[in-house]
C-alpha cells in the first residue's frame, strides 16, 4: 500500500485488488460468497449474481478479482429506534389533522401559502433577471440550482448566484437577436 501515493489512478486489476486488500485488512470491507446451502455448485450461473450470500470468516478473506466485496457499516440500534418513534409520532400528528386546534391549522395554512408564493415569485424573478442581463451576453442566475433534483432541499438555494460569460457573447447573429429583443421590449412589442 505504501507504493501508491494516490489511489486516483488504478491502472490494473492488481492495483484494485491491492486497494481492496488494504480495506479488508482495516476491517472496512468484507468478502461475501454465495450461500453454500442455496448454491451448492460454485460454477452455477445463478451463483454469479446470488440473491443470498454469507460472510466469510476473517481468516478466509483472500482478495481475488472475481470476488464479491461489501462495505459493512453497523448503525446503533438506539438511533434507529429513535428515528422509528419520531416517524410514527409525526404520522399520527398529521393523521389527526381534524382534531388540531384552529390556530395550528391556520398556522400550517399560512406557512404553506407563503412558501408557495415565495417559490413561484422566486422562479419568476430569476427568469426576468436572467432575461434582462442576457442582452449583454452574460448568464446571470439567482439560485442557479433552483430546479435541480436533489435529496436535500437546501441544495436548490446554494450557491446564491452564478455569473458566466456566454460563448456566443460576440457572435454577430446572437448580437442581432439581442438588439432586436431589447428594441422590442423597449417599444412594448
Amino acid at each position: 500500500m505504501e507504493a501508491h501515493k494516490s489511489f486516483n489512478e488504478l491502472a490494473s486489476i492488481a492495483d484494485s485488488c491491492q486497494l481492496i486488500g488494504a480495506l479488508v485488512s482495516l476491517g472496512t470491507m468484507n468478502r461475501i460468497i454465495p450461500h453454500r446451502m442455496t448454491y451448492t455448485d460454485p460454477n452455477d450461473p445463478q451463483a454469479k449474481k446470488p440473491r443470498i450470500t454469507e460472510l466469510l470468516p476473517r481468516e478466509h478473506m483472500r482478495v481475488t478479482p472475481t470476488g464479491f466485496y461489501i462495505f459493512q457499516v453497523e448503525q446503533s440500534k438506539g438511533k434507529t429506534q429513535l428515528w422509528l418513534i419520531g416517524v410514527v409520532c409525526l404520522m399520527f400528528f398529521f393523521l389527526l389533522f381534524r382534531v388540531w386546534p384552529d390556530w395550528l391549522k391556520q398556522g400550517v395554512w399560512y406557512l404553506s401559502w407563503y412558501t408557495l408564493v415565495f417559490l413561484i415569485a422566486t422562479a419568476i424573478i430569476r427568469a426576468i433577471v436572467w432575461f434582462a442581463i442576457f442582452h449583454i451576453g452574460i448568464d446571470f442566475w439567482i439560485f442557479p440550482n433552483y430546479f435541480i433534483d436533489s435529496d436535500n432541499i437546501f441544495d436548490s438555494f446554494w450557491p446564491l448566484i452564478s455569473l458566466d460569460v456566454r460563448e456566443d457573447m460576440l457572435d454577430v447573429r446572437m448580437l442581432f437577436v439581442r438588439v432586436a429583443s431589447a428594441i422590442a421590449i423597449f417599444y412594448g412589442a
